[in-house]
């Protein structure tokens, strides 16, 4: 019988929330004491520094909204910000329409001006492969172009999308590279986000517990649900403890879904989505880490 304890009701907007960032000339301060450098990837939680990038399977990704209120970005929060760009509302409650620092066209003025006002800003969170813990990035600058053409990426191509619905996309069937890459602006050098190749998993195993784990980080594990009864988690759960099972892919009585969207059934591999114009960004083999505190966070 399972011990119930108060620490399992705390949900996950209680929690610290992991972010992963892209190391700046300036600012940075945890990260270069971590020991990384302008171009790497630093993760708030752990401490740890990808110098290669990293690859990561996508939960989800939101449009947020962000006011520095400093020229210099450095280890310090926002001075606001808005986890829906489209609701208008500040995290603190205040309406986004009466602030003299909103801007919505952000792409059509200059960076200086873009600096001082509140922009949207286009994240993703995601699970880091091959441990499946879960993150955050938010792209901001030159990084948030990328962000939106990998959403693009998913939206336009054929095969991302569920066999048996495909007005839905199955983004758990799919890892992303990212690395990043040096750019000249007028502020002098600056590095901006890569996304690599997106590339199938094909791992019925894999796909489903990806698909469990994105269910538990949006808080709808419920639905996964096949036969009203037994939880899908269970059930891989069973089947991977017995290689000799029958049932390592939940079979299609009721199909489990998150918002509408079904687990494929065995898919064959796929061709890797890849931009020709883009190389594979190698997974990190070794990673450093640092220890620090809850105020290097």
């Amino acid at each position: 019988m399972p011990i119930e304890r108060n620490v399992d009701h705390i949900g996950g907007g209680d929690l610290l929330k992991p972010e992963i960032k892209l190391i700046q000339g300036t600012g940075g301060a945890s990260a270069k004491a971590a020991g990384g450098q302008p171009g790497q990837f630093f993760n708030t939680m752990t401490g740890e520094v990808y110098p290669d990038g990293f690859e990561f399977v996508v939960v989800d990704f939101t449009i947020q909204r962000c006011y520095w209120g400093r020229d210099v970005i450095g280890d310090e929060p926002p001075m606001c910000t808005s986890m829906d760009a489209l609701s208008y509302e500040s995290s603190d409650g205040k309406d986004c329409h009466k602030c003299e620092h909103l801007l919505d066209n952000a792409a059509q003025v200059q960076a200086k001006e873009r600096r001082s006002k509140c922009t949207k800003q286009p994240s993703y969170f995601g699970l880091l492969l091959p441990n499946l813990e879960p993150f955050l990035f938010r792209a901001s600058g030159l990084s948030a172009t990328a962000v939106i053409a990998l959403i693009s990426r998913f939206k336009y191509n054929r095969s991302c999308r569920n066999p048996d619905d495909p007005s839905q996309i199955d983004y758990h069937r799919f890892k992303i590279s990212v690395g990043s890459q040096q750019v000249n602006t007028p502020s002098g050098i600056a590095y901006a986000i890569k996304i690599g190749d997106v590339t199938p998993l094909g791992d019925s195993n894999m796909e489903n517990e990806l698909l469990i784990a994105s269910a538990q980080m949006l808080g709808q594990a419920d639905n996964l649900l096949t036969d009203g009864k037994t939880p899908v988690g269970q059930r891989l759960a069973e089947a991977l403890a017995d290689p000799a099972s029958k049932i390592a892919t939940p079979p299609v009585v009721s199909t489990p879904k998150i918002n509408n969207v079904s687990p494929p059934a065995n898919v064959p591999v796929q061709a890797p989505l890849v931009n020709k114009t883009t190389t594979q960004t190698p997974v990190p083999k070794n990673t450093k880490k640092a220890n620090i505190t809850p105020d290097d966070i």
